[in-house]
């Protein structure tokens, strides 16, 4: 009965702990020097792209490519329209958009490829929101393997938190990042093929 009980104890301390460390799990922060900086779209790609301009300092090559979604529109300006905008005042010369339709991070990795090739990159550093990171980084090392990956974390203190359950807004993204992991590592890991 002692270690029945013991066994529960240990169970549920496991269980606790494994909660309350559930959103750190989704962080993976680990740049590489690269060729170029992908920095993933979504909704805040302002402050990725701004993330991946403050890692040009690290001497690898300056180079970024911002997936972007070309139809959205805010007060008559696409996004893209201001991007470029401040694109080439920003990063001269050094950074370019490419269009990104798909509405998953699984389609962009096919909207990445066509903007990678003809770029001939032998190393990509992955530049996406920190909660985003572990999920993004194992879908493109899968969908794009020809390319060596790293990833860096984009802070994002409104929407996440490594104590999540300290705030509605970072209990919300915790779970429903870990919704899509799960589908990713159970379902779509193994149905789909990498890019040629």
């Amino acid at each position: 009965m002692v270690k029945g009980v013991c066994a529960l104890v240990n169970a549920d301390d496991v269980t606790v702990l494994l909660v309350r460390h559930a959103a750190s799990f989704l962080v993976v922060n680990d740049p590489e020097k690269a060729d170029l900086r992908l920095v993933l779209s979504g909704d805040n790609v302002e402050a990725r792209y701004w993330h991946a301009v403050g890692l040009l300092n690290t001497g690898d090559a300056r180079q970024i490519v911002v997936d972007m979604e070309p139809r959205r529109v805010r007060w008559g300006v696409s996004d893209m329209q201001l991007a470029a905008r401040i694109l080439s005042e920003t990063t001269p010369g050094l950074s370019q958009i490419c269009p990104a339709f798909a509405d998953s991070t699984l389609g962009e990795t096919e909207d990445s490829a066509k903007c990678l090739a003809p770029l001939k990159p032998r190393s990509v550093l992955l530049v996406t929101s920190n909660f985003h990171t572990r999920r993004a980084y194992a879908i493109y090392r899968a969908r794009l393997p020809q390319y060596h990956w790293s990833v860096a974390a984009t802070p994002e203190p409104d929407d996440f938190g490594t104590k999540w359950w300290t705030r509605r807004r970072w209990a919300k993204t915790t779970l429903q990042e870990w919704e899509k992991l799960v589908w990713w590592e159970l379902i779509d890991r193994w149905r789909t093929h990498p890019i040629a």
